[in-house]
């Protein structure tokens, strides 16, 4: 997934809540897409690579509780763009077309439900 019409980079100035959606097990969280697991509560940290204005690579979250709590096939679980980490506000469009805002974060903790 890439996100587009990227906004200015940003640096976190207190923890951000943003949602993921997946397949929640007891300790551990698997991304859809990359089937990445996280353990619930560790820090994660990776790059963000932007290439004409989108975003394609980094911690891809909605920033929106109300925009993931629609996927009803799937586990939804809150995270948290921490503190001093570097993040864009973007957006990805759905299938009716409708813009849903996601950020692309450098790093990213996952709470669970």
């Amino acid at each position: 997934m890439c996100i587009e019409n990227l906004g200015e980079k940003q640096i976190a100035d207190s923890d951000i809540t943003c949602w993921k959606f997946g397949t929640l097990s007891r300790l551990l969280f698997e991304s859809l897409i990359y089937k990445f697991k996280y353990v619930l509560g560790d820090t994660y940290m990776t790059d963000i690579k932007i290439k004409d204005g989108i975003g394609s690579e980094g911690f891809h979250t909605y920033k929106n509780e109300k925009d993931v709590s629609k996927i009803r096939s799937l586990d939804v679980v809150k995270c948290v763009i921490p503190k001093g980490a570097t993040y864009y506000i973007g957006n990805v469009r759905n299938i009716s077309n409708e813009a849903i805002e996601f950020y692309i974060s450098n790093e990213l903790i996952v709470i669970g439900k």
